[in-house]
């Protein structure tokens, strides 16, 4: 039985029964509080996870960021605090308990009220590719055909471009 007609994410199905439309490329930032000395610099290295708290949505083992960012570079942050809920991971993070990773266009309206800052991951930004996955059997109807092609359509530039990243304004 089929659970979901459809799925957005920045995960590759490794499964030939899948097809994978791609969406649109996005920035993973660092979110930090809007006093964190990190802020005052223009983008965040992999090395600066060890010296503070990483607040995530996963456990440590499912974290990508941690498997293929961190890990690999030795980068042990100071602590891991696992937190499902994304509004909860922006408090915390603005009351300074750590640090966070967020798509650019998802922490946008965070930063732009004032909550949080955004840093870019290295002076080269990490991106990530967005999906839809949906099952290759069948006819997809024709709302979700449509509603591939609005996401498509979007201005992700301007969604992304975060006011309080200087590496946007170039």
């Amino acid at each position: 039985s089929r659970r979901f007609d459809i799925i957005v994410g920045a995960v590759t199905a490794k499964d030939d029964s899948f097809v994978q439309v791609p969406l649109f490329e996005d920035q993973l930032v660092c979110i930090m509080a809007t006093d964190h000395p990190l802020g005052k610099r223009s983008f965040v290295r992999h090395g600066d996870f060890r010296f503070h708290k990483f607040i995530t949505h996963v456990e440590k083992a499912q974290s990508r960021f941690y498997q293929h960012a961190l890990r690999p570079r030795g980068v042990e942050p100071k602590g891991v605090m696992t937190v499902n809920s994304p509004q909860a991971i922006i408090a915390l993070v603005a009351a300074n308990f750590g640090l966070s990773i967020s798509p650019a266009w998802a922490i946008r309206s965070a930063v732009e009220a004032g909550i949080v800052r955004a840093r870019p991951i290295t002076d080269k930004g990490q991106t990530i590719s967005w999906r839809a996955v949906h099952l290759k059997t069948g006819q997809m109807p024709v709302y979700q055909q449509s509603f591939i092609q609005r996401v498509k359509r979007l201005d992700v530039e301007a969604i992304r471009a975060l006011p309080d990243n200087p590496a946007s304004a170039a």
